[in-house]
């Protein structure tokens, strides 16, 4: 068995109201790390993290599940838990035993009970956190009012990393804020395209806001800011990796996993925000 040092350990909880998508987030990051040669679904009932006959019958998932996946020599630990309120205990030690929360948000329902309850939960007890908005592609999504939403419920904090192209059945990628590139989508693999020229304005927007609030993390950083500096890549991930932690920064991600779109740029923010067991509380 491989072993892997504590700072190339992520534990990650996946939470999330019941049947927001958690177990597929898991099933694609578990597909896309080279785990599985087939992508299972929960209403085949053949899923990784779903494994019990109640949970096959029932398509959600009763009991918490743990499944390690590789990725660019680091080591997840992907912690799958139950939506449903009667299974929150196992919520609740899921998280306590994790360095940092995935919150699934469903697009077309944004933020249900289930939801709002881990993200205050996770808020009070200080743990970073990500949230993911999945199922892009299904009818009636509007990316833009999941995300102002979360700004009433939770602040300027949550902000966005990726922005979508297209919504609904025109659903065909994302756009990384933070390095302002665009990709479209073929299941699992995707091309490099143009940031569409109606976008670019919303784009530079939302990366100012980013700028913004990675100068808050430090005083320096907040003294170049006002001297209208730019910060270098480096200050940058500095600064979010330190937001992130504190939880003065809640990213904001968003894709269709059951396509497969998405899946590695995830993976990439996950290696790069999640704090290690030993940065975790430190």
């Amino acid at each position: 068995m491989k072993s892997y040092s504590t700072e190339k350990i992520r534990n990650l909880a996946l939470v999330g109201h019941s049947a927001s998508g958690k177990t597929s987030v898991c099933e694609a990051l578990l597909y896309k790390t080279g785990n599985l040669k087939r992508l299972g679904k929960v209403e085949d009932g053949n899923t990784v993290t779903d494994f019990d006959k109640e949970e096959i019958s029932r398509g959600v998932s009763i009991s918490t599940a743990i499944a390690p996946v590789e990725w660019r020599d680091f080591k997840i630990n992907l912690i799958d838990t139950p939506g449903y309120f009667d299974f929150s205990g196992e919520v609740y030690s899921s998280l306590r035993a994790s360095e940092a929360a995935l919150v699934v948000l469903d697009a077309q329902n944004g933020i249900e009970v289930g939801a709002e309850k881990v993200l205050k939960y996770t808020e009070n007890i200080e743990l970073p956190r990500i949230i993911f908005v999945n199922k892009m592609d299904k009818e009636n999504v509007n990316f833009a009012k999941v995300v102002s939403d979360l700004h009433i419920a939770f602040g300027k904090k949550v902000i966005p990393f990726t922005l979508a192209l297209g919504e609904g059945e025109n659903f065909k990628g994302i756009i990384d804020v933070l390095n302002k590139k665009a990709y479209e989508y073929d299941g699992f693999e995707r091309k490099e395209v143009e940031i569409p020229e109606i976008r670019v304005e919303e784009v530079n927007h939302v990366y100012d806001t980013i700028v913004e609030v990675v100068a808050e993390t430090d005083d320096e950083l907040m003294e170049k800011y006002f001297e209208g500096e730019e910060f270098t890549d480096e200050e940058i991930k500095k600064g979010l990796v330190k937001g992130i932690s504190e939880g003065v920064i809640v990213p904001v991600c968003s894709s269709a996993f059951e396509l497969g779109h998405g899946v590695a740029g995830l993976l990439d923010v996950l290696l790069t925000y999640v704090p290690t067991p030993l940065q975790h509380g430190a």
